[in-house]
């Protein structure tokens, strides 16, 4: 019991912590369901490009690898409700969409590798 009085600071630092990530879950999770895709098609884009100024070309599944690795870090609720299949469908879409970005504006993947 003197131990839990003590360190009195850990408990509420625990607790906030506990408490900002409900509220961001709640946030996410009652918005529509086409925003959320919406919202994770953004954060795929930029994975996308990241990994692309890490890795360079032809290393597909490397690249998928550590893509859905930031996922799961980034998103842990969504990774447990998502399956692969649908993930590596959202990734192929980014990545599309990074082609066309690349097209027009070979200068972003520099910057993202700096």
């Amino acid at each position: 019991m003197n131990n839990l009085i003590e360190n009195w600071y850990l408990i509420v630092t625990a607790l906030c912590i506990v408490a900002i990530f409900v509220l961001y879950a709640k946030t996410f999770f009652a918005k529509p369901s086409a925003e959320q895709l919406e919202q994770i098609r953004k954060w795929l884009l930029i994975a996308v490009i990241k990994c692309e100024a890490s890795l360079g070309s032809k290393t597909g599944r490397l690249k998928l690898s550590m893509c859905y690795d930031m996922f799961i870090k980034s998103m842990p609720a969504l990774a447990a409700i998502v399956p692969f299949d649908t993930f590596t469908r959202l990734v192929d879409e980014a990545l599309d969409e990074m082609k066309e970005i690349l097209a027009d504006h070979p200068e972003v993947l520099e910057k993202v590798a700096k």
